[in-house]
């Protein structure tokens, strides 16, 4: 082992595995913070194909939609609320809750657009 041990290609991965339930404690406080809540959101989006010109923009919008855009059953928690989007472009459709969410028929009925 080098007598340094930051010069150990290894010990980046040694630490991460020795303070795992450490670092795990501290994502979920992150996870909790405003800003946390923000760009693991945001970073989702990304992650499933959803495209904007402004994350930022459309996040605070997002957040201060109180009810869904198709039943109009009022959010009571963040897990209530759902950005749907065209699977094929990518591009928001409607921020709705769970249960439109789960079905088509909402896209069908209605011409909503974000």
């Amino acid at each position: 082992m080098p007598d340094n041990k930051y010069k150990d290609p290894d010990y980046p991965k040694k630490w991460e595995q020795e303070n795992r339930q450490w670092r795990n404690h501290q994502k979920r406080l992150w996870n909790k913070t405003d800003k946390g809540k923000k760009l693991s959101r945001i970073n989702g989006w990304k992650r499933i194909g959803i495209l904007s010109a402004n994350y930022d923009e459309m996040y605070d919008f997002y957040v201060k939609q109180t009810h869904c855009w198709c039943c109009n059953k009022e959010y009571t928690t963040d897990k209530d609320r759902h950005l749907d989007h065209d699977h094929a472009t990518g591009e928001p459709r409607a921020i709705i809750c769970t249960k439109c969410n789960s079905t088509d028929r909402w896209v069908k009925e209605t011409s909503i657009e974000v």
